[in-house]
């Protein structure tokens, strides 16, 4: 949330973190990865918040599946580490969309 920009109805993603240092693919699936919480319905989230991002970049950069894939499966240890209850239905979850992601 810290790095949109709303103006009159229309909003922006604004990143200027390591500029133009990683694959454009990189900061597209790491701001949609974000939804990932190992919950029921996870996959459906990302594609909710991946397709109009993709629409306001303009096109589906080179390797966003497994960039996206990897960005989700950054996540997995989160549950855990947070020791979230069911934290292991969480932890596969989430590494079951991250294979999705993959197509």
């Amino acid at each position: 949330v810290d790095q949109l920009v709303v103006r009159d109805d229309d909003i922006a993603v604004v990143d200027f973190d390591q500029l133009c240092f990683a694959a454009p693919a990189l900061d597209l699936a790491t701001y949609a990865a974000d939804v990932v919480r190992g919950r029921p319905g996870d996959h459906d989230e990302l594609q909710a918040v991946l397709e109009p991002l993709l629409e306001g970049y303009g096109s589906r950069p080179d390797a966003l599946d497994w960039h996206l894939a990897a960005a989700v499966l950054a996540r997995a240890a989160h549950p855990f580490q947070r020791q979230v209850p069911g934290w292991r239905e969480r932890v596969e979850a989430t590494v079951a969309v991250a294979e999705a992601s993959l197509g």
